[in-house]
């Protein structure tokens, strides 16, 4: 009787296409993995941003209301202010936001919701701001000093 005797100093093929298959497998998961994290890092910063614009002005607008002497409510998006300084206004204007004829929201955001709505005392106020992938809504009353 005859034989042969193989000795394997490697691999085969197949053993080759296999590891070649997981490592594709394995860098296509990390690719999709690493993209959603940039993704999901770039919205995040974008609704601090919208949140920080929102805070802003918000700020703005209490700070007009605490000094104002009277409110008047023009329209749902038109707030008129008197002050022993003179009136001032807030409007929405398109995706603007105006104070006394001048925009005061970043040119990237658009402001796609303002309106203010008179209670005893207090102003209610909501606002939506627009970025580029998302949008932040905020409500808030204010009120004036005495």
């Amino acid at each position: 009787m005859f034989t042969r005797t193989f000795k394997s100093k490697g691999f085969t093929l197949i053993e080759m296409l296999v590891a070649i298959s997981i490592g594709i497998v394995g860098a296509t998961l990390l690719l999709m993995a690493a993209t959603n994290g940039l993704r999901y890092a770039r919205e995040i910063r974008e609704k601090q941003k919208l949140q920080s614009e929102a805070e802003y002005l918000i700020n703005k607008l209490a700070q007009s209301i605490r000094i104002s002497k009277e409110i008047e409510v023009v329209s749902a998006s038109k707030l008129k202010l008197k002050t022993s300084t003179g009136e001032r206004t807030f409007e929405q204007d398109g995706n603007k936001i105006i104070y006394n004829g001048v925009q005061i929201n970043a040119a990237d955001t658009l402001v796609t919701n303002l309106n203010f709505l008179p209670k005893k005392n207090a102003l209610k106020v909501a606002m939506t701001l627009q970025g580029k992938e998302s949008q932040v809504s905020f409500k808030t009353t204010l009120a004036q000093r005495n």
